[in-house]
């Protein structure tokens, strides 16, 4: 079912850069997603707690929280279900950090983004031992 990867490795694409530790982890995924064909989505519910004044984008973050749950005042973004894949894509920024897995439903063509993030992101210490973290 699962159609496989796309890669594109000319056009002038950015590719990813094999150094980055999240490549590895990346490509894993794409690998294993491939061989399995699906993929389960949580359900996406989302919370606004809005002041009584008009909201800049900027700021728009401050007010939005997402949960996997639904809970009294949430709103359902998406149902709880299991995607067939079509293909894979990974996304890179333009100086080959992997950026997210793109992963395209067989029927619908949706496309949703899957990103992994490393235990230390937003922190500039080891909360073990304070030393300060490279980047």
């Amino acid at each position: 079912m699962g159609g496989g990867h796309v890669s594109r490795p000319d056009f002038g694409m950015p590719q990813p850069d094999p150094n980055h530790p999240l490549t590895e982890f990346y490509l894993a995924l794409q690998h294993a997603l491939d061989k399995e064909g699906s993929f389960a989505l949580p359900a996406l519910y989302a919370r606004v707690q809005a002041p009584a004044r008009h909201i800049y984008l900027d700021e728009a973050r401050e007010y939005l929280s997402l949960s996997p749950t639904g809970r009294e005042g949430n709103i359902r973004l998406l149902a709880e279900g299991s995607l067939q894949l079509l293909y894979s894509t990974l996304h890179v920024q333009p100086d080959g950090t992997p950026a997210a897995l793109l992963l395209t439903e067989e029927c619908t063509r949706a496309t949703v983004a899957v990103q992994l993030l490393p235990p230390f992101v937003g922190r500039t210490r080891c909360r073990r031992c304070r030393t300060p973290l490279r980047r």
